[in-house]
């Protein structure tokens, strides 16, 4: 009877707990957060942080108090990539204002996110061209110098790009404590972690490709019957990772496709989008007919993306997060 009681209790922590939680005579209910990360409806994740592109207009210094607002702050790029992958959500022909300015002192560009100073600087070629009224900072798409700074009038109504740190989940856990006439036994889990067999660990999270074929949509189910979904790199770090599990000449479906708008591809992972991109030179070609993504080492390619069509049999590259190690 007290093993079966334990396997109740074993299958209830499994369904609602995640990490790091100890049981005691006295209290059985713990507050703790999981290692999953979430942005709010309508920001977009990337490293850790949320990003924000609003809808509305706003002179500089409203911008920044409406990224507070926003339970953010005004951002910065701090590094190529991230400059790149903010780049990826303004629109067209657009400029949007970072924490940048020169207002305290003309000619000394200040940049900060929150009270960090950022050094990373971006500037067209031309720029800052220090007229005296440009004291505040947009990325442009604009001009034909795309992507980069550009100072311009603090006064001009441009839209905001906000950050904020992902948000962890909070979860509540409550743990029971078996007794017998001669003993006690208490439920807890430790801060290892474990992948399923077939699996492997990376990051916190688990990875398989499968050795079975699949269309791209039947590999987005198959991943999902497995118990996690089919993945897309963040990084350059879990792109090499992921590359090392595909054999010689192999390939595999990853979650991106522009199946909605031709040319504008989407990539997620679960309801995360997912702005980190890998293509092979040349890729994508567009052709119509080749609406999904498949990393590969075919063609001379060392893991790098391809579109191709979506109903070409490949194996999926399926991720899950890791699962927390019980102990009796």
């Amino acid at each position: 009877m007290l093993y079966f009681v334990l396997y109740l209790l074993v299958s209830a922590l499994l369904r609602n707990c995640c990490v790091g939680v100890i049981a005691s005579r006295h209290q059985q209910c713990f507050t703790f957060m999981s290692d999953n990360s979430s942005c709010p409806e309508s920001w977009h994740y990337w490293g850790n942080s949320c990003y924000k592109i609003t809808e509305t207009r706003f002179s500089w210094s409203d911008a920044r108090d409406e990224c507070r607002n926003l339970g953010g702050v005004l951002a910065v790029p701090s590094s190529d990539q991230e400059n790149e992958v903010i780049v990826n959500w303004v629109p067209d022909d657009s400029n949007v204002w970072i924490d940048c300015n020169d207002q305290e002192v003309r000619g000394i560009w200040k940049c900060r996110e929150g009270n960090v100073e950022i050094t990373y600087r971006n500037w067209d070629p031309t720029q800052p061209n220090n007229k005296v009224n440009e004291q505040c900072v947009v990325l442009s798409t604009m001009w034909e110098m795309k992507r980069q700074w550009f100072d311009v009038s603090c006064q001009r109504d441009n839209k905001a790009v906000c950050k904020m740190a992902a948000r962890p989940f909070l979860q509540v856990c409550c743990i029971g404590v078996v007794a017998s006439q001669d003993q006690q036994c208490f439920v807890f889990m430790s801060d290892d972690s474990s992948c399923p067999e077939s699996w492997h660990y990376w990051g916190n999270s688990c990875y398989r490709v499968t050795e079975t074929i699949f269309t791209w949509f039947k590999a987005r189910d198959e991943c999902r019957k497995l118990g996690g979904v089919l993945g897309v790199p963040s990084s350059n770090q879990e792109h090499e990772f992921i590359a090392q599990l595909i054999p010689t000449d192999g390939m595999v479906w990853i979650d991106c496709n522009d199946l909605e708008v031709e040319g504008r591809w989407k990539c997620r992972e679960g309801n995360v989008e997912i702005a980190y991109r890998n293509w092979d030179d040349g890729e994508p070609n567009s052709d119509t007919d080749e609406n999904c993504v498949a990393l590969t080492k075919r063609w001379g390619s060392k893991g790098k993306w391809h579109d191709v069509k979506c109903d070409k049999p490949i194996p999926p590259l399926c991720k899950m997060a890791v699962r927390p190690v019980l102990h009796v």
